[in-house]
């Protein structure tokens, strides 16, 4: 992989107002939605944060921070952590993917956004503190673990209301919220068992250390924290030993609640991870997050009704919340966005529909649109049913 040669060292600035190197530090980025790679230079000193190398990249590639996932080797970088820290230089070569897809916007808005701050006891029994997403999964928690005490996060076992959290279920399954406290219990490595994920878009591997309780939700959780893939876009399939991997696409994945003992995963056996071509009406993407976003219907008379839901919404469920507002019946309301008719069954996501777009809202009478009803602004007369 090109490599670049660091320059002569610059004087350490506030990182508000980052100075930069004048070599270039590698960036190869891949847009996992399109599958394409290319490599981009970016101006970076190994005393800024990873937040400031994102914002360079969002300068000059015009990828907005909260979408981009850096890593190097086999680790995902956080935010507020230098270069240094990871012991990158301007010799190394960073990995950079991203997704525009809605859901991951929703994912990256909340986990940047709905931060809290929880607290873990260790068996030495200190109290750390950790600044965690409220939807987060538990393995991120461990994972923050692993970086503030130095217990590997697969051999943690967390405590909370006196029952043990399983790896792939988030915080608030589990109603954990701001200043709760979780007791982290020391697991013995009997048990724990290697193996491989061939992570196929990205063309590398990485290997797991997992139990045979584990869920296939469990290793999706472990591959978000490691890679910083969303959970929905991973696809597993499994070979056992050294078998042939079928790629065909009809291959039924892993079920996510199926645990590796029942699916008979031994040590040597290995993961396949393939991308999910799109996203359902139902991605759990946004179950698990709950983000939901706003956007503007606006009335014939001119009035803007502010609606808010989630992408995986339909049509229909926007008539529904237009219905309680202004009492027009669902049969009788037509909505545009653009030149575009839309369809009842069909959700705002595959509308593109998104954060402050506006639809247009119109009366249907004796089973026509009312076209003439856009200048019925003084009477108002549009709004009835």
């Amino acid at each position: 992989m090109a490599s670049v040669k660091a320059a002569e060292a610059c004087p350490i600035v506030e990182e508000e107002k980052p100075v930069y190197f004048t070599a270039g530090m590698l960036i190869e980025a891949r847009d996992w939605q399109s599958d394409a790679v290319r490599s981009i230079q970016i101006d970076a000193s190994p005393k800024n944060t990873v937040a400031a190398v994102k914002k360079a990249i969002e300068g000059s590639e015009i990828i907005a921070s909260n979408l981009q996932r850096l890593s190097y080797g086999d680790r995902l970088l956080k935010d507020d952590r230098a270069l240094e820290d990871y012991q990158i230089d301007n010799t190394s070569t960073l990995q950079m993917w991203w997704c525009k897809c809605m859901a991951c916007r929703a994912l990256s808005a909340d986990q940047t956004f709905h931060t809290m701050r929880i607290y873990v006891t260790t068996p030495r029994d200190e109290t750390i503190p950790v600044l965690v997403s409220r939807n987060g999964s538990v393995f991120s928690v461990k994972s923050s673990m692993q970086e503030e005490e130095g217990t590997p996060a697969v051999r943690q076992r967390l405590i909370y209301n006196d029952e043990e959290l399983l790896n792939g279920k988030s915080l608030t399954e589990y109603n954990i919220a701001k200043d709760s406290v979780l007791r982290m219990v020391p697991m013995e490595p009997v048990g724990l068992m290697p193996v491989m994920v061939c992570i196929v878009i990205l063309d590398r591997t990485v290997t797991l250390e997992v139990r045979k309780q584990d869920t296939i939700r469990d290793v999706k959780a472990m591959l978000h924290q490691v890679e910083g893939i969303p959970p929905y876009h991973q696809r597993l399939k499994l070979r056992y030993g050294y078998g042939f991997f079928n790629r065909d696409m009809n291959n039924a994945d892993l079920p996510d609640d199926s645990t590796l003992g029942e699916l008979n995963v031994n040590r040597g056996d290995s993961f396949f991870l393939l991308r999910r071509q799109k996203h359902l009406h139902d991605c759990p993407c946004f179950e698990c997050c709950g983000s939901s976003f706003h956007f503007f219907v606006k009335t014939v008379a001119g009035k803007s009704l502010v609606i808010d839901l989630k992408s995986f919404h339909t049509v229909e469920d926007v008539k529904k919340k237009v219905h309680i507002k202004e009492g027009i019946a669902i049969h009788k309301q037509k909505l545009l966005f653009g030149d575009v008719e839309l369809e009842d069954n069909k959700t705002l996501f595959e509308y593109g529909i998104e954060v402050d777009s506006i639809l247009r809202l119109m009366v249907i009478r004796g089973g026509k649109s009312s076209i003439g009803s856009f200048f019925s602004k003084v009477t108002g007369s549009g709004l009835h049913s």
